[in-house]
């Protein structure tokens, strides 16, 4: 998957955050100095900023090192989350989820993990004719017209805004 599904969400106000991860800390730095800082600083208007994430995991990952490029428009999150504290702290999942306006649930137990599906909203590129996906994430089961609802919203202002045909792929 491309970021720049997630980045363009962002940019338009739909995603409170994104998350990048590379897991080394060379390539993630090399990232945040040659893409998005000279992204950032070349929009009009700039309503993104970024920061390094320290201190903090999920119960399943650690996020230390990983950068999260925010909205400035919405940051009581971000701020409640990230810049409250100097110490270690463990988010929860749905916390990060809602960060990065994710609808769907990990699971969260043995019975869950039979229920879950991997959500995809992807676009069809003009020239090529290529199928690309724009963003993925989980969702259980019954949380299929919630995701219906939030890919429906994403699909009006990705229209509206850039002409762009979002897809929804549930499997």
């Amino acid at each position: 998957m491309y970021l720049y599904g997630e980045f363009g969400f962002a940019l338009l106000g739909l995603k409170p955050c994104v998350l990048v991860d590379f897991r080394s800390k060379d390539t993630i730095q090399q990232y945040a100095n040659q893409v998005i800082e000279p992204v950032l600083n070349s929009l009009k208007g700039r309503n993104l900023s970024w920061m390094k994430i320290e201190n903090t995991s999920t119960p399943e990952c650690d996020l230390n090192d990983c950068i999260l490029v925010y909205n400035i428009n919405q940051t009581e999150l971000v701020n409640e989350i990230f810049l409250s504290t100097n110490r270690s702290k463990v988010i929860p999942e749905d916390t990060l989820a809602r960060l990065l306006d994710y609808p769907g649930k990990l699971p969260s137990s043995p019975e869950d993990v039979r229920l879950m599906k991997t959500v995809i909203y992807y676009h069809q590129t003009v020239d090529t004719k290529e199928l690309v996906a724009v963003t993925t994430y989980a969702m259980l089961d019954y949380e299929k017209e919630k995701v219906i609802s939030h890919f429906k919203r994403y699909q009006s202002i990705c229209e509206t805004a850039l002409g762009m045909q979002l897809r929804l792929l549930i499997r």
